[in-house]
């Protein structure tokens, strides 16, 4: 069973880091919010043409800032397990900056699943990015 001092100390340590992790959810569910209501604004007023564009600066620092989950993870302020959470946002970093960045024509295309009445259902940027919002 824990000391007092210990449940103070421990107590002091959860208070100390849950204000930085609240402003991180808080930066990043704003960031991600904006994200998802740009794609759907330009797609609904303009088509998916320049959705990509549109979204481009915020993706970016929401995207990357996803790598301090790993240090979050890595320096014990969170319980994930490092290599899982390394392994995550390497996935979507390496989509972002290693394809889309990287040949950005790819933001244009997008493979043509199948027809539901008037409406083909795609796997492209808007798919994308609505998934990661």
């Amino acid at each position: 069973m824990p000391t007092l001092a210990a449940s103070d100390q421990l107590l002091t340590q959860k208070r100390t880091k849950n204000p930085y992790l609240f402003i991180y959810n808080a930066v990043l569910l704003v960031c991600w919010t904006a994200v998802l209501a740009l794609t759907w604004r330009e797609v609904l007023a303009n088509g998916k043409a320049n959705v990509y564009t549109v979204t481009e600066s915020t993706l970016k620092i929401a995207q990357t800032a996803a790598l301090l989950e790993v240090v979050h993870s890595a320096v014990g302020l969170v319980r994930s397990p490092v290599m899982i959470t390394a392994t995550q946002v390497a996935s979507r970093i390496w989509i972002l900056w290693g394809v889309v960045v990287a040949v950005p024509s790819v933001t244009q295309q997008s493979v043509h699943l199948f027809r539901v009445g008037e409406y083909d259902v795609e796997i492209g940027v808007v798919s994308l990015l609505t998934a990661w919002a």
